[in-house]
């Protein structure tokens, strides 16, 4: 008996179809021209200085300019610059104290949303005297401050 031989389906030659795009597609790659390889960027990131036609202005206020003594008050701080409020600098703040070196900041703040913020203890400060409370700033070398004072009664 011999053996009957068979046509090849439809099914095999849309496998080989497949198959030969397949092939084709891939080596059609090979022949795309690759450019110089690219640089990775390295921009410097700098912090912008003032100009000549900058205008600053401090603010600076408490939560409470009259306190009793012994109550804490909140001493805010903002730095603006031709008319907004900057931030991500540091806002130093100095009060009297006896036990601190003048020019040592007795608060450090990180200024976020535009205000620096202090926590000022009155314990040790006399009633009825006005005590000065000051602000600065440092801003591409130079340094712009305000003050306000409180009177504890």
């Amino acid at each position: 008996m011999a053996l009957a031989k068979k046509k090849p389906g439809l099914k095999n030659i849309f496998v080989s179809i497949i198959l030969i795009l397949s092939l084709a597609s891939c080596s059609s790659l090979s022949t795309i021209e690759e450019g110089p390889a690219t640089q990775p960027i390295t921009d410097q990131i700098t912090e912008p200085s003032p100009t000549a036609d900058d205008v600053f202005q401090v603010e600076v206020w408490v939560d409470d300019p009259t306190p009793e003594k012994g109550q804490p008050v909140i001493l805010s701080g903002s730095l603006i610059k031709d008319g907004v409020r900057l931030g991500g600098m540091a806002m130093n703040a100095y009060w009297p104290d006896e036990d601190q070196h003048p020019r040592v900041p007795d608060c450090k703040a990180q200024v976020l949303y535009g205000d620096g913020v202090c926590k000022v203890k009155t314990d040790d400060f006399p009633v009825g005297v006005p005590i000065p409370l000051k602000v600065e700033f440092d801003v591409g070398g130079k340094t712009y401050g305000g003050s306000t004072e409180i009177i504890l009664h």
